[in-house]
């Protein structure tokens, strides 16, 4: 009975220390994925505030403007 004890502690020390290294995984990479979202939305939120004030321009062919319209 001891024996079996002993086998089934250092199972779920083994166990959980497996399921502690997957959740570490995951929370890193959904920290590198925020990360990037954070990162990519800084640059969208930066472009569209330099097309606001004027600094940065778009030159569309008139064609692609037309087309846009409908």
């Amino acid at each position: 009975m001891r024996q079996l004890l002993l086998i089934t502690i250092i199972y779920l020390k083994a166990s959980t220390s497996v399921m502690l290294a997957i959740i570490i995984l995951l929370e890193s990479t959904w920290a590198y994925e925020m990360t990037a979202m954070v990162i990519s939305k800084n640059i969208l939120s930066s472009l569209n505030y330099l097309l606001d004030i004027g600094l940065i321009t778009i030159n569309l062919p008139q064609k692609d403007i037309e087309q846009a319209k409908y």
